[in-house]
């Protein structure tokens, strides 16, 4: 890694204890000391930010934007090398232009790992397997990009609803949703800063992986699976344990478990809160007449619809000061909110909901060409504001 890596490397690695954010956006930092979005943020300077940004704001926004996808290609590159190496033979047989599931390949090298004769495999498989299982830097990764979904649509998520605030009708005010929302932006960006680093760091070439030659080990794994000896467990075993530790040893020199340590508070508060979040959810469809659970919900029966409509509405705002980006609970707000404070009070949710959706009603390129579903085709009719034509009935001297 160059100098100038390094430097950057340290930025990431070694966040602040105890920041505390006084001044807010624009002079704000993400919990790792790059630029942030804050704590407090201003709605309308956000708005600003996102409608007219030049110069330092333009780049800082589009590191933002450019993150994920640096992510996405790092990751990429690593299951292009486990392909040539042939590590996706563990999986089985499937659909050779399917692409590569990264995840399901962990799932398929853990399962191994705890029952490796549990079942025959025929000898790619157990070759896949023992390659795998004396790579230092395969289980280095795993650890760290197993989590990146979650890091990446918090990321994405916060930007769509940023921009529909500033270009849109989602229309975000000061108070906690907000704060909420640029925090999640905040933390996943920082973790997903620190994941760049480490997989820049276990860089490995996918071209020219397919011809190094297996090591004795490799053999000795494939024979005793292959033919089911009772060496086997005591050979993967003793095999494990060594690339454990020198992952480990690797993985001490990297910057997402430092991270982690350094921010487990956040990172706990923030999975216990999405937890928080979908209860609210599920609590809004059994409170709502209109869902499958609510028609069901003969407790509640007795109530009139405005009182359960008001009461999922009190259960969703809850819900979305724990998670602003569940998209389905914004859905399920906006029908709330319509039913008893009018359209008006409803577009800003459905328009978050569009938005975490991939859809912005200003700019017809993100829905003309994609099959809308019918949540998503309500809530876009409920902003742009469609109403069903009048048809006035025509009088004799019309006919």
């Amino acid at each position: 890694m160059g100098g100038f890596a390094i430097l950057l490397a340290l930025s990431v690695a070694l966040p602040a204890e105890g920041r505390v954010d006084d001044q807010g956006y624009p002079f704000a930092t993400a919990p790792d000391g790059h630029r942030g979005l804050g704590e407090r943020p201003d709605p309308r300077a956000l708005r600003l930010l996102f409608r007219t940004a030049e110069a330092d704001d333009a780049r800082f926004l589009g590191g933002l934007f450019e993150l994920g996808r640096e992510v996405e290609i790092l990751v990429a590159i690593s299951a292009a090398r486990y392909e040539r190496r042939g590590y996706f033979a563990m999986l089985g047989e499937g659909d050779p232009l399917a692409p590569r599931d990264l995840d399901a390949l962990h799932r398929r090298f853990e399962a191994l790992l705890r029952a490796p004769m549990a079942r025959p495999l025929d000898e790619a498989q157990a070759r896949a397997f023992a390659r795998a299982l004396i790579d230092r830097r395969f289980r280095a990764r795993m650890g760290l990009i197993d989590g990146r979904r979650l890091d990446l649509r918090q990321l994405r998520g916060s930007l769509a609803l940023l921009i529909a605030h500033a270009h849109g009708r989602a229309e975000f005010e000061s108070g906690e949703e907000l704060a909420t929302l640029v925090r999640r932006c905040d933390l996943a960006a920082a973790r997903l800063r620190a994941l760049r680093l480490d997989l820049e760091a276990l860089y490995e070439p996918a071209a020219g992986a397919e011809g190094r030659v297996d090591p004795p080990e490799v053999g000795q794994v494939v024979e005793a699976i292959t033919l089911g000896l009772p060496s086997g467990r005591r050979t993967v075993a003793a095999l494990d344990e060594g690339t454990r530790q020198a992952a480990g040893l690797l993985l001490e020199s990297l910057f997402t478990p430092r991270f982690d340590r350094a921010h487990a508070r956040a990172l706990e508060f923030r999975d216990r809160a999405l937890d928080a979040a979908q209860e609210s959810y599920l609590e809004m469809r059994r409170l709502l007449p209109l869902t499958p659970e609510g028609r069901d919900a003969t407790s509640l029966a007795p109530l009139k619809h405005s009182e359960r409509y008001r009461r999922a509405a009190d259960t969703g705002a809850e819900g979305l000061l724990r998670d602003p980006l569940h998209g389905d609970i914004h859905y399920l707000m906006g029908l709330s909110v319509d039913f008893f404070a009018g359209r008006d009070s409803s577009i800003p949710y459905f328009d978050r909901f569009l938005a975490l959706r991939g859809v912005r009603h200003w700019d017809h390129r993100t829905f003309a060409f994609r099959e809308l579903d019918d949540l998503e085709e309500y809530a876009l009719l409920a902003v742009v504001g469609w109403r069903p034509p009048v048809h006035e009935e025509r009088g004799e001297s019309d006919k």
